[in-house]
């Protein structure tokens, strides 16, 4: 079953200027040489075309900012209007501008470069198992059934530790997965990311930022924000936060 990539609702120049849309702070690093949190990392803006990525790391592992820097660039990505089928790919080339980054700026890297490997493994072979790898395929493919049990076989097989969501690489990936076959479906976005017995609080919220950005509110059942406790400082917030990241420097 092939299922195109939605098209993209949001207007890039609505939510971009041509500065770099986030503040930047250099990783902080423990004695022991280990990431310390709360942490920021600086990617330059030829990771995401016309864009910067604002990464944050709070577990102080390597995982967990393989993970919020794939979050950011999909947030990245979904600020600029690209198509989402290509996200996946372009988010694996930058990947080595990170490591790179990390590299000069971090001391002993090498202890970290399994978990690189890994994530990069891991996301190469869901895009190859979605037909999604190649700049030429433009449909995720999805097997003919691929119901809620059989979509929980296929988390845990995406898991390193059998419970899908729970590490960097994964959270993002049953989001992504979730949005390419939901397309602006919310009902089916909420079965595929929110709906199974792993993480599903982490992956549920990735996959919920993402499709706000994609599709606004409109298709969102109004229950569920209407009467958002503090809503309006929620609001205040997020406009304080937008303004910042696009004024002039």
């Amino acid at each position: 079953m092939a299922v195109p990539s939605p098209p993209a609702t949001t207007d890039p120049q609505r939510l971009r200027s041509p500065q770099r849309l986030a503040r930047l702070m250099r990783p902080v690093q423990r004695v022991d040489g280990s990431l310390a949190g709360p942490d920021v990392a600086l990617f330059p803006e030829s990771c995401a075309p016309s864009t910067t990525c604002f990464v944050k790391c709070r577990a102080g592992c390597v995982d967990c900012f393989l993970g919020s820097l794939c979050t950011a660039l999909f947030v990245s990505f979904a600020a600029q209007g690209k198509p989402l089928v290509q996200w996946g790919r372009d988010m694996l080339r930058a990947v080595p501008l990170a490591e790179e980054y990390c590299r000069r700026t971090i001391r002993h890297t090498a202890e970290y470069q399994e978990h690189w490997f890994y994530f990069e493994a891991k996301w190469q072979f869901y895009l190859e198992e979605r037909k999604i790898s190649k700049d030429s395929e433009n449909k995720a493919i999805f097997p003919d059934n691929y119901d809620a049990e059989e979509r929980e076989k296929t988390y845990r097989k995406w898991s390193s530790e059998g419970r899908g969501g729970r590490r960097g690489h994964d959270a993002p990936m049953i989001a992504y997965d979730a949005l390419l076959a939901a397309g602006n479906s919310w009902t089916e976005l909420c079965h595929r990311a929110m709906f199974h017995g792993g993480e599903s609080a982490a992956t549920g919220t990735i996959a919920g930022c993402l499709f706000g950005l994609l599709y606004g509110l409109d298709l969102v059942p109004k229950g569920l924000y209407q009467d958002l406790e503090d809503k309006e400082k929620l609001e205040d917030l997020g406009a304080a936060l937008y303004r910042l990241s696009t004024e002039e420097k």
